[in-house]
């Protein structure tokens, strides 16, 4: 007979603490010699077991906002291509054509 238990204790593996940014661990010469704190209500919290799943668990090899933007590059976007639409035909491209018409004319 087959027993399967759903989401059962960890009995190997490392303890979720150790990748986030709010746990500081300290870890002595033998592997029982292990003191896990957290620091996500801003007082140390001495966890006295392995932690599987943590629901303020802040991954601290993943970059905040702040160093994202730090990191991003600026692009500004290229067109060759022209305006869609109608121009107008301002002020002084009217000044250039009737300079021009006038050149032309004295010619």
């Amino acid at each position: 007979m087959r027993i399967h238990i759903k989401e059962g204790a960890a009995v190997e593996g490392e303890s979720k603490c150790a990748s986030c940014s709010h746990g500081h661990m300290i870890r002595g010469v033998r592997e029982s010699d292990e003191l896990v704190f957290c620091n996500f209500a801003y007082e140390l919290i001495r966890i006295p077991f392995k932690v599987r799943e943590c629901s303020n668990h802040r991954d601290r090899n993943r970059p905040d906002w702040r160093q994202m933007e730090d990191l991003a590059i600026d692009i500004q976007p290229l067109t060759s291509a022209k305006p869609a639409g109608f121009r107008l035909v301002r002020d002084s491209e009217q000044n250039e054509s009737l300079a021009e018409a006038e050149v032309v004319s004295t010619e």
